[in-house]
């Protein structure tokens, strides 16, 4: 038998309405037009289904009640087509949700099964973009790159054309972290690809048209031309109304405490120095940010996002980072110093390196970096970089893990030269097995490898800093070495890491195999000290190590 379709009640075509009407408009979800709509559809159960989605889209601490409101809808709805919109979302949801990327894949079953009752090519391509996630995630790049071709397809095969260059987008990604002479060559046809489509079928000021343009600028960053990237994302910045505001009054002096005139304020959710800017446009986070220029007094009014960051800038001098906190801000302007040096790649593509600078005056919450591209000799130039004792990053993006190098050093005089930092050396792999320590075997795990001996502690004491590798570990597969199989029991779970030289340490927190319980991320965050991180130094040459963790605890 086909699948159960049924006519749209006057509730339901009001729903579908407003969804095509916030998918039409950029920017945040209109809340009150969405709360007038949740009152009126009453107890319709397909109206319901949809319009709870569509609340589950608002950023806020209803999302997980909404989309729960969604699933018991849908359950009372007799149209097959929207009760698979409502489990893809689902699943979708609780994979976006996963804490510290522990993965929950049984809403993705009952999602892959309420499909097959519709078997529509974008459905079932919905399916295929969280097995590429999934995928991702594991480290099966190739896998991730067939699911996402697959995706590819089936939004095609239903006219999405957005929806097909989205996932494009994602999939040059992967081809970026695979890195084979293939995925170099085909990553430029594809954004030409993608663009020619892109003009054609949506037209020069589709959203999705600008997002082809973004990536396209993004190459420019990767090769290590961070001005012309930063000129063409300035271009395409288009602002968009903000969810959560609230307007401050920022006050910029230099370091007597004279208020600056001219200087340059932006805001954003978050914030990264890049170029001769000390707020780059990120392209996840650039029509969120707020700009403006301090008057005579040294200030300026802005409306800003309501948990963001700000920052100061005039000419050379630059201002720290600050949380936005207070209705009045003062950031004070500080020198700072270029700093010119050469890396070593370790004969690793410079597509792949990424460098990252940041000040060790910063306190935990206040997550800004200077950021920057070494060239294909491996030279580079970080612009704005304070004065003060600071960490210097050498990051290999590869799909096993990011290996990275770090460089502490103090900046004192105005240029610094012949700065040396080498690619850490990731060829060696360690195959982390995580056991139960009692019969029950463990769900999975998060593994971590170190530089360095580290103990084991409680989660809300344990630390890692930006050196350490970090996966996930599954059961093992096809691909998991005999040696390691050999070693292994019933009910482990094996992780692959890259691991520098010399002393190291892994580390593992169990966790259990399904994860669907909407309080999760809350409950975890309430019982950190009952959580045990175990960890293990990892013997001189060992391609293998064993960590045992204790069961999973009660956390009611």
């Amino acid at each position: 038998a086909g699948p159960r379709l049924e006519l749209a009640s006057p509730a339901l075509g009001d729903a579908l309405a407003v969804a095509m009407r916030e998918d039409a408009i950029p920017g945040p979800m209109d809340r009150d037009a969405i709360a007038a709509l949740l009152k009126r559809v009453g107890n319709d159960a397909c109206a319901g289904a949809w319009a709870n989605m569509l609340a589950a889209k608002i950023q806020d601490l209803e999302r997980a009640k909404h989309m729960a409101d969604a699933e018991q809808h849908a359950e009372r709805c007799s149209d097959d087509r929207i009760r698979a919109e409502t489990a893809t979302r689902a699943a979708n949801f609780m994979l976006g949700r996963a804490f510290f990327g522990f993965p929950n894949t049984s809403k993705l079953k009952l999602a892959a099964a309420a499909v097959e009752r519709v078997s529509q090519p974008d459905l079932v391509a919905e399916i295929d973009v969280m097995q590429m996630s999934i995928a991702t995630k594991a480290d099966n790049l190739g896998e991730a790159i067939h699911d996402g071709e697959r995706a590819m397809a089936g939004f095609a095969a239903r006219g999405r054309i957005g929806k097909q260059i989205e996932i494009g987008l994602e999939l040059n990604s992967l081809r970026e972290l695979r890195a084979t002479e293939a995925d170099r060559k085909r990553i430029p046809e594809a954004l030409a690809e993608f663009r020619e489509v892109a003009r054609i079928k949506l037209g020069a000021d589709h959203q999705m048209t600008r997002e082809v343009e973004i990536a396209l600028a993004m190459q420019s960053f990767k090769a290590g031309d961070v001005a012309t990237a930063q000129a063409k994302l300035e271009q395409l910045r288009v602002p968009l109304p903000l969810d959560r505001a609230r307007k401050i009054r920022v006050r910029v002096v230099d370091q007597a405490g004279k208020p600056m005139a001219g200087a340059i304020v932006t805001a954003s959710l978050a914030l990264w120095g890049g170029g001769t800017v000390a707020a780059f446009p990120d392209p996840s986070m650039m029509s969120l940010m707020r700009s403006g220029t301090t008057g005579g007094d040294g200030e300026l009014a802005l409306e800003v996002p309501y948990d963001g960051m700000v920052i100061a800038q005039l000419g050379d001098l630059r201002s720290r980072a600050s949380l936005i906190g207070d209705d009045l801000i003062t950031l004070t302007l500080e020198p700072t110093s270029r700093l010119e040096g050469k890396i070593d790649l370790r004969g690793e593509d410079a597509t792949r390196v990424l460098l990252a600078l940041s000040d060790k005056r910063y306190p935990a919450t206040i997550r800004y970096e200077m950021i920057a591209k070494p060239k294909p000799d491996g030279t580079f130039v970080l612009e704005g970089v304070p004065r003060t004792k600071v960490q210097l990053f050498a990051q290999l993006q590869s799909g096993l893990a990011r290996s990275v190098a770090t460089l502490d050093l103090v900046v004192a005089a105005p240029v610094m030269r012949d700065i040396k930092l080498a690619v850490a050396d990731h060829k060696r792999i360690v195959h982390v097995i995580v056991r139960s320590t009692v019969a029950t075997p463990v769900g999975g795990a998060q593994v971590y490898v170190h530089p360095g001996k580290l103990a084991s502690t409680s989660l809300d004491k344990f630390r890692v800093d930006g050196s350490a590798a970090i996966r996930f570990a599954r059961p093992p597969d096809e691909k998991t070495p005999a040696s390691v199989k050999a070693i292994g029991r019933t009910g482990d779970v094996v992780a692959a890491l890259a691991a520098p030289p010399g002393v190291v340490s892994a580390c593992a927190l169990g966790v259990p195999a399904d994860i669907d319980d909407p309080e999760f991320d809350r409950k975890i965050r309430d019982n950190l000290a009952k959580l045990e991180v175990r960890c293990v130094l990892v013997p001189p040459g060992a391609e293998t190590v064993v960590v045992e963790v204790p069961p999973w605890p009660r956390l009611d």
